[in-house]
């Protein structure tokens, strides 16, 4: 019995992480960024963010691994390969970013077929809010 339970469970749970995947997987473009700090708060929405010529690409594949392309960093447009795991609500990226995997940590929820992206510093200080959708 133990071992039917087991199996059921590893079953279960496979296909969980396979769904959540399924919703991922695609290319994601930025729509909305929102940096809010202690005393202020930068948002761009979609206007603004191509008025200004700014990009931030997601490409999320089935088999775990990702893209991120940006140009918000520095002004220069990057792209670092990695990969992305889902927990719950909480996304996780290991992103290759020179020459050592970086872990971002973020919360997440789809909703009207956006994605939300949220991720703090460690103080809780500055939040990042974005908002993307698929192409």
């Amino acid at each position: 019995m133990k071992a039917l339970n087991t199996i059921l469970f590893c079953l279960l749970t496979s296909v969980m992480v396979f769904a959540q995947q399924q919703e991922f997987t695609g290319t994601w473009n930025l729509i909305d960024f929102k940096m809010v700090m202690e005393e202020n708060t930068n948002h761009m929405d979609k206007a603004t963010l191509n008025k200004e010529g700014a990009v931030w690409d997601l490409i999320f594949r089935e088999d775990g691994s990702m893209t991120q392309t940006s140009n918000m960093r520095n002004g220069e447009t990057e792209s670092w390969d990695g990969r992305y795991e889902t927990e719950g609500d909480n996304l996780k990226l290991f992103l290759m970013i020179e020459g050592r995997e970086m872990p971002l940590q973020y919360q997440f929820e789809f909703k009207d077929n956006v994605l939300h992206l949220k991720r703090s510093n460690p103080m809780g200080t500055v939040h990042i809010l974005t908002q993307f959708r698929k192409s």
